[in-house]
């Protein structure tokens, strides 16, 4: 242009330069940076921009150049972007890619995606490998079992690498300590020894084990210090008789169960009334304060153990984590959700008759439990079971213990039973004097029925007064696999309106006998439960797995632990073949790496018997999502197959004893 100009050049490039100022200074007031100049050319030359700009730019100015104040304002207020390192959305915005009214759901979900991003790379997500991290689990699972094991051979080799003498030492303390054990002419009493040999004792035997009373009477005040007193079932141990142990040690820690029986002076009484010729009346025995109690009033902050894995199906434990826990209890759900010889079952007695005058026993009763016995001993698989009896009051303990002698002459596998002194095999005791014992089978007699008149009188002995639900707690907890109630009363029977709103202990029986005969599920459907958040990634899995054909529930479990999705065969709902645990809220709750990965999967599979037990990693579930539902699909056949081989051998098993 300026050559064709000629001699006008020098006019010409002056007024080219002073357009090109005004363009210049136009884009600075603008405050238009290169970028956003070189977007609005869009391929244009700068002239024909702005010959094709300037019909809008009039049209503008005669309007206060609204349009341009509005760029301008949406300029300055993305510019931040940039900083924050966000320009991809500020220049989504300026091209019109995104609605203004979208620009902030656009920003979060960058946000997240940042940080999900940042998140995996810090931690390594992007390359998890679900097979090694499961590796690396199992290996600390079997790391801390086989240390465990080791300790008990460990430990008392390090106690006896501290003693400050030998085995065969003859010197000195403990030379004199064993000549006067070998002086059988003169023999000291244990009080005696323990005081003049103090530190050599503790030498030999750095902890010692002994009740209350023991301590009391054979360790001298001031002679023996221990660091540590730990106290057993203290909710059973009288402050009276704690004060001493606890006198002797530098520090206590007290282990017991506030929710079960107290100290009481039964035994007392009733030592006292069969001296007298009477029967004992266990209603009227008072109850003590513990030193667990006292520990509780005074204070002293308790820690929770909330793991339970004694039951072997959920339905034992789920009443007492209800009404005596408040459901703070983590029990562990079954594979099966009715299996046979497990969970609650009722046995009426129809003729039953309690007889609170001639005996408070009740005849009928007692001797549908001691049937029930005979029948469970003579079955092949139910006769290695061990069976626990418990009745509501003494007498009529001893009448079923009298029923089962008279009974055992007749009975080889019965009288075997009760001669079996080797191990826990059977049992009958009365409610008071239950607590601490466990067997697979628990039968409950609850004895109180109606009485020959036909009245249903609201007398429940100790049941009835205060304390009374913790006894009915220690009662239904006792068994491992299963408990069966023999009643001759119907729930119904219990008018819980003639009952005092004190006795706690004969309103639970009521409530215990309804679940016992409706089912734990609908007991406990009929509380109002608080509304769970939805797990996104628990359902994902779950409608993925339904999509290869199988059967799957969610959150199973009456506890506050669920297995994630139980995988059952499709074939039969109710059996259950897979427990698929995630890494979800419950899972990062729990404070240890045992409490997280290594006991759940441990109880699931040795305890409650599920044939298998899978881990599902979200990163790899977001990586590897076919792999892992192959893997779990695969579990499921493989685990039906072994279950039809099993089902086929106890077949086999039974055909040959059969014949």
């Amino acid at each position: 242009a300026l050559a064709v100009a000629g001699a006008d050049a020098p006019a010409l490039q002056a007024a080219l330069t002073a357009r090109i100022d005004a363009l210049r200074l136009f884009v600075q007031a603008l405050r238009i940076d290169e970028a956003a100049l070189v977007r609005w050319l869009d391929g244009r030359s700068l002239t024909a921009a702005v010959v094709e700009s300037l019909p809008r730019w009039r049209s503008d100015a005669n309007a206060a150049f609204l349009g341009l104040v509005r760029w301008c304002k949406l300029q300055a207020r993305l510019a931040p972007l940039d900083a924050a390192g966000f320009g991809s959305i500020r220049t989504a915005a300026l091209a019109g890619a995104i609605r203004a009214d979208q620009a902030i759901e656009a920003l979060d979900r960058s946000v997240a995606r940042a940080c999900v991003d940042e998140r995996r790379r810090a931690l390594g997500f992007q390359r998890f490998d679900g097979k090694e991290h499961g590796t690396r689990v199992q290996r600390h699972a079997t790391l801390h079992t086989d240390e465990s094991k080791a300790l008990t051979q460990v430990l008392p080799v390090k106690l006896l690498g501290t003693r400050p003498f030998g085995p065969g030492e003859r010197k000195g303390v403990v030379g004199e300590l064993r000549r006067k054990d070998l002086e059988r002419a003169r023999p000291r009493s244990i009080r005696a020894l323990l005081d003049d040999y103090a530190d050599a004792v503790l030498a030999l035997t750095p902890c010692v084990l002994a009740s209350p009373d023991s301590v009391a009477q054979f360790l001298v005040p001031g002679v023996i210090e221990f660091d540590l007193v730990v106290f057993d079932e203290a909710s059973q141990v009288p402050v009276a008789d704690a004060i001493g142990a606890i006198g002797r040690g530098k520090a206590v820690v007290i282990v017991g169960d506030s929710q079960q029986m107290p100290p009481t002076a039964f035994f007392a009484r009733t030592t006292t009334a069969a001296a007298d010729d009477e029967a004992p009346v266990e209603e009227d025995t008072p109850d003590m304060d513990s030193i667990l109690t006292e520990a509780r009033n005074d204070g002293i902050k308790p820690i929770l153990l909330s793991w339970h894995y004694r039951s072997q199906d959920e339905s034992l434990i789920a009443f007492s984590n209800r009404h005596y826990y408040d459901s703070r209890l983590s029990s562990f759900p079954a594979p099966t959700q009715r299996a046979d010889g497990k969970g609650l079952t009722w046995i009426k007695v129809a003729d039953g008759v309690f007889d609170s005058a001639g005996g408070r026993v009740n005849a009928r009763e007692a001797a549908a439990l001691v049937a029930e016995v005979r029948r469970r001993l003579a079955d092949p698989v139910e006769s290695k079971r061990s069976i626990g009896i418990v009745t509501m009051n003494l007498t009529q303990a001893e009448l079923v213990r009298d029923l089962l002698e008279a009974a055992a002459e007749h009975d080889e596998p019965l009288r075997r039973a009760l001669d079996d002194e080797s191990e826990d095999r059977l049992f009958v005791k009365n409610l008071e004097n239950v607590q601490g014992d466990e067997r697979d089978v628990i039968l409950i007699g609850t004895t109180y029925g109606k009485g020959p008149d036909g009245r249903m009188r609201m007398q429940f002995g100790p049941l009835g007064k205060a304390g009374g639900e913790k006894r009915w707690n220690v009662l239904v907890t006792r068994a491992r696999q299963q408990v069966v109630v023999v009643s001759s009363m119907e729930p119904e029977d219990i008018r819980t309106h003639d009952v005092s709103a004190s006795a706690t202990g004969v309103h639970h029986m009521r409530a215990y006998l309804e679940m016992c005969k409706r089912g734990v599920g609908n007991s406990l459907e009929s509380r109002v439960r608080p509304v769970e958040a939805k797990d996104l990634h628990r359902e994902d899995v779950a409608a993925a797995l339904r999509q290869r054909g199988l059967h799957v529930e969610t959150n199973v479990g009456l506890s506050s632990f669920k297995v994630d999705l139980a995988v059952a065969d499709p074939a039969d709902p109710g059996r259950r073949l897979v427990a698929v645990l995630l890494d979800g809220p419950g899972y990062a709750a729990r404070r240890t790496v045992q409490d997280r990965d290594a006991l759940p999967v441990s109880v699931l599979q040795r305890m409650m018997g599920w044939p298998v037990v899978c881990r599902v990693w979200l990163p790899e579930w977001l990586l590897e999502r076919d792999r892992v539902l192959d893997e779990i699909a695969a579990a499921c056949a493989e685990a039906r197959s072994a279950q039809a081989q099993s089902a086929l051998l106890r077949a086999a098993t039974a055909g040959r004893a059969a014949a």
